[in-house]
């Protein structure tokens, strides 16, 4: 169902995140709007990278946010 890929040219702006799934896309919205401010020119890709301290069904989430730049 999933698919491994090695991306070594992957150039990103990141975010640790830890809290709950609701607030992922908020989360997100800020990492945008604080790139972008800095002048930064996002490619549109984006990826989590999942903590293996999640646990399926809790109530906190732990990821790091990425969203790719030039």
């Amino acid at each position: 169902r999933y698919q491994l890929i090695r991306d070594n040219g992957f150039k990103c702006v990141s975010r640790n995140y830890s809290g709950p799934q609701e607030g992922v896309i908020t989360a997100f919205a800020q990492l945008y709007a604080d790139a972008t401010a800095k002048g930064l020119k996002l490619t549109g890709e984006s990826r989590q990278l999942a903590s293996t301290d999640n646990v399926i069904g809790g109530k906190t989430v732990k990821l790091e946010l990425q969203l790719g730049v030039q």
